[in-house]
């Protein structure tokens, strides 16, 4: 049943990511579209593999990250088993680009990453409370990327609380993910490969020209071949709920200013986990019935939370990190999770209240520890069986039809 519809998804979402992509592809080229910043670099000559090409000028790596503020998810203890399992698809640890798998659509850069965003504050923005937006924080520091700046321009270098951070969008997919820019400590700056690798978005850096695949973080082709980035948490959240969660956060601005421009949220959309060799997918539309989802991805425990209001998801690993208030409080080395009224959790062992947002200890004999956020990605079902292939699969497509999707105008 499920392939039934998996399958009826790719059809009905296919097209319609079809349509988003070739707008993306022309509003970015077009003379009337996205107005490419001076410091980007020229679209390279040929679009199959990047050409010698001067790194644009961005945001300036901060030498020392900050350490984590008390408050802010423990991003210091993310490692590489937050990454796609590149080498147990492919026991070389990477591979040749199959022609049948990477397709140029155009050339590299023609649809213009962000290399130097414009920061605005919240109030400087016009966004309607129900559009879609990629929230990261770190360390402290939470800024939003308008779901439909990203629709458009899909790659973006940015440095959030100190951290250099990757974020794409695939408008094909419907994957979003953020990355960390450096690889044993080097920091790199990407820009659009402007080519599908498996019908996804690929990517390049500046420093050696290799190509990357967008899902999976990894070097395809290229001095890189087989390197993976460090994946990290962000969101997908709405802008109202993202607002009201981080009342301080800076926005990218969307430089094109009053668009009329839907967003289409489908409804059979799902978050992915992978941890080292194995993967979960979760629908996101049956996650909202759920709430709080106790669940493993191989041998690692999660819980998946969800906001029916919002749609907002988070995941965190079921283990705590820091040192609880209370110094005689044991803690568990595994917790059992359930919702509250009040829209935060309680661990079944101690008893100790949750909140939603971050994963911090509230109230309770844990009060002041926190536990680690996992990362997700964003992904039309079919997408993701695509890359993870070996993943298990939770919930059921939409409720209301495979492919249907919700329509927010914006007639402004």
């Amino acid at each position: 049943m499920r392939l039934t519809l998996l399958t009826e998804s790719r059809r009905r979402l296919g097209a319609i990511a079809a349509i988003t992509a070739l707008a993306a592809i022309a509003c970015s080229s077009a003379a009337s579209g996205i107005a490419t910043p001076s410091n980007v670099p020229p679209p390279a000559a040929s679009a199959n593999l990047p050409q010698e090409t001067e790194v644009g000028g961005g945001p300036q790596l901060t030498p020392t990250p900050a350490p984590p503020r008390p408050t802010a998810t423990p991003l210091g203890i993310l490692d590489e088993k937050f990454t796609a399992p590149f080498e147990k698809l492919t026991p070389s640890g990477a591979r040749d680009i199959d022609p049948d798998e990477y397709r140029a659509q155009t050339d590299v850069d023609n649809i213009a990453p962000i290399y130097d965003p414009k920061i605005v504050s919240a109030d400087q923005v016009d966004l309607l409370p129900e559009e879609l937006v990629l929230g990261v924080e770190i360390n402290g520091e939470a800024r939003a990327y308008p779901h439909r700046l990203m629709q458009f321009r899909e790659v973006a270098n940015d440095v959030v609380g100190g951290v250099p951070i990757l974020v794409s969008w695939c408008p094909v997919c419907f994957t979003g993910l953020v990355h960390d820019r450096r690889l044993d400590g080097t920091l790199k700056t990407f820009g659009n490969q402007g080519a599908l690798f498996m019908n996804a978005l690929t990517f390049w850096d500046h420093e050696t020209k290799s190509i990357w695949s967008q899902p999976w973080g990894t070097a395809i082709a290229g001095e890189l071949k087989g390197s993976t980035l460090t994946l990290l948490p962000f969101s997908l959240d709405t802008w109202g709920a993202w607002l009201e969660a981080h009342p301080d956060t800076t926005v990218v601005e969307d430089e094109r200013g009053k668009v009329f421009l839907p967003d289409l949220i489908p409804y059979d959309y799902v978050i992915g986990v992978s941890i080292k060799e194995d993967a979960s997918s979760y629908y996101v539309n049956s996650l909202l019935d759920t709430t709080v989802l106790n669940h493993t991805v191989g041998d690692n425990p999660i819980v998946v939370i969800t906001n029916p209001e919002t749609r907002k998801v988070r995941v965190f690993l079921r283990r705590t990190t820091g040192t609880p208030a209370d110094k005689t409080a044991i803690v568990p080395d595994l917790f059992t999770f359930e919702g509250t009224d009040d829209g935060r959790m309680r661990d079944l062992q101690t008893g100790t209240i949750w909140e939603f947002e971050r994963g911090l200890a509230l109230e309770g004999p844990l009060r002041g520890t926190v536990l680690q956020q996992v990362p997700y990605i964003t992904s039309f079902d079919w997408a993701w069986a695509d890359f993870f292939p070996e993943t298990t699969v939770w919930g059921e497509t939409g409720l209301t039809g495979s492919g249907e999707v919700i329509e927010l105008g914006r007639g402004r």
